[in-house]
């Protein structure tokens, strides 16, 4: 076996964890599986192939998504993405874990070997090419991505042409692109978008997402006044929105239509103000507003922060409030961070937080007394790390 398999790490493991509490007839077909070379492409490849031809056709699917648009993502993201496409992603992920195709990162990130990307970029680029050599078209494309961040035109515009065949698009990456005025699809379709560097002026007069389930705008030059919102209400199903780095927003734009279950708005640097549809997102689970530098005050009182009942996570980091008003409902909360919120001098109603698995509010220099601590029975890591009086 380590000869057939050029004694190269990767394959290694791969190949064993694939065959791990297999009969000796399956390794002796895999054997011979590596040794008929059939296709034309790099050894390596072949024999990592191998591997794959052994998934089902849901694993296979999940596999090609990782490596093509999904390295790197959180894995909960992209789950939530694999369940409206009815993947089965718990059982998929799990098995690409055991057979060493993907890792989880620390920060719960799925991680793929760039061998392993080479190979689901091959499979996929081949699929799509069997596709319009039968069809004649793209209308059985099902991913696509585009990324003008290094483009050399100034106006990187797309059309409607090619689009309007791919009416079984799913997945689309589109990073930095304008669309044309006269563009036509309402991509209708669509389950992931990810715009990064989306532009000021919104151009799609057609735009019908009505069943996306994760937004990417991160880095965009959208503003509360974008004309992009009133389309993306639609979106009923919507669970994620990353709006990362889009330093023109100055408050949050209105959530109320949305089953929103993970909203970041990281490195917003101007955003002050959250608007009232904030106080109604019940179904949130992580909230992560790290480096909102002008952020003074989170919602308080009737509808509130406390109701969010269902918060797991929140990451204040470098944010400006002074107090974080009574957390006392936030009883599914496991972690909260606030390290460097400088101007922060009271946290209350971290006593009742008995699901708090891990508090940080380092560094934050004006605290004026450390707050009780004493129920959090289940925290594994606590830092109030400081300053001397404390």
């Amino acid at each position: 076996m380590v000869k057939e398999l050029g004694g190269l790490p990767l394959a290694l493991e791969v190949i064993g964890s694939s065959l791990y509490r297999m009969e000796k007839s399956e390794w002796e077909e895999t054997l011979k599986k590596l040794r008929d070379h059939v296709l034309d492409v790099p050894k390596v490849l072949k024999i990592l192939k191998a591997s794959y031809d052994g998934l089902s056709y849901y694993e296979q699917q999940i596999f090609l998504d990782i490596a093509c648009f999904f390295n790197g993502m959180d894995k909960n993201t992209a789950c939530l993405i694999w369940e409206q496409r009815e993947f089965f992603p718990k059982k998929g992920i799990n098995v690409l874990y055991q057979k060493s195709m993907v890792k989880i990162g620390n920060n719960n990130e799925l991680k793929m070997h760039d061998l392993l990307i080479d190979l689901g970029s091959w499979l996929g680029f081949f699929t799509m090419l069997a596709h319009q050599v039968q069809c004649q078209g793209t209308d059985q494309v099902e991913g696509l991505c585009i990324d003008f961040r290094s483009s050399s035109s100034s106006q990187p515009y797309l059309t409607s042409e090619g689009f309007t065949k791919m009416t079984e698009l799913r997945l689309l990456q589109d990073d930095y692109a304008e669309f044309a005025p006269d563009f036509v699809p309402s991509f209708s379709g669509l389950i992931w978008l990810r715009w990064k560097g989306c532009p000021r002026k919104f151009t799609l007069k057609k735009f019908h997402p009505v069943n996306l389930v994760v937004l990417d705008l991160s880095y965009s030059l959208i503003t509360n006044y974008w004309m992009g919102w009133n389309h993306i209400k639609v979106a009923k199903n919507l669970k994620v929105l990353n709006l990362t780095g889009c330093r023109h927003l100055l408050k949050t734009p209105k959530l109320a239509n949305w089953l929103l279950e993970v909203l970041i708005l990281e490195k917003c640097e101007v955003l002050a103000k959250t608007d009232k549809s904030f106080n109604y997102l019940e179904s949130l689970v992580r909230l992560n507003m790290r480096g909102c530098r002008y952020l003074r005050d989170l919602p308080y009182g009737i509808g509130g922060l406390e109701n969010l009942v269902s918060l797991e996570k929140l990451i204040l980091d470098n944010c400006r409030m002074e107090r974080l008003q009574d957390l006392s409902n936030l009883r599914n909360l496991k972690h909260l961070n606030a390290r460097k919120c400088r101007k922060l001098m009271e946290i209350q109603g971290l006593d009742h937080l008995e699901s708090l698995e891990t508090l940080d509010f380092g560094w934050c220099l004006s605290m004026e007394r450390l707050p009780d601590l004493s129920n959090l029975r289940n925290s594994k890591h606590i830092n109030a790390r400081q300053y001397e009086k404390l």
